[in-house]
């Protein structure tokens, strides 16, 4: 199993009230949807995914959500609504084509995310970032960083942890 970093420009797509405004966590078949260009060979279903967003400007910058890459169903629950989140019709042509990449959220922090600044406090973390200019909308990371994200991940109390919360 590998991990991931998904990126999602908030120039293009408003990631936090996507992600805010759908009941991820009730629902078992609410698959997202994140458009990647390229590693499309090399992502498989049970991967780790963790959801980035932020321009490493801002003091948002950081991760929102975590889960797994699952099988791609035959339709996106929520396409019709996607094209609401983003900015303009240019952000929504730009991933006209890309391959859709089914991600199912596990873990969700929203209010509190794991920020960039937090992050780079440790060493091992301090590779995870996006350069600037054209960001890739998909980034491998090694195994002990994924394993430290998760591990501060859990350590949250912020996190609407999508297994404890069905009703």
């Amino acid at each position: 199993m590998s991990c991931w970093i998904l990126y999602s420009d908030p120039t293009e797509f408003r990631l936090i009230n996507w992600l805010q405004d759908f009941n991820w966590v009730a629902d078992d078949n609410l698959v997202d949807g994140r458009y990647i260009d390229t590693y499309i060979g090399n992502v498989q279903p049970g991967d780790s995914v963790f959801v980035w967003t932020g321009d490493n400007k801002e003091h948002t910058s950081g991760i929102y959500g975590e889960g797994k890459v699952v099988p791609t169903p035959q339709e996106f629950p929520l396409t019709n609504r996607e094209r609401e989140y983003f900015t303009s019709s240019t952000a929504l042509n730009n991933v006209t084509g890309l391959y859709k990449l089914a991600v199912k959220y596990g873990r969700l922090c929203l209010g509190v995310p794991l920020l960039k600044d937090e992050m780079e406090t440790l060493g091992v973390l301090r590779t995870v970032t996006f350069g600037s200019g054209r960001h890739s909308r998909i980034q491998p990371i090694p195994e002990e960083v994924c394993t430290v994200i998760v591990r501060m991940l859990r350590g949250r109390t912020n996190m609407v942890d999508i297994q404890y919360c069905r009703t």
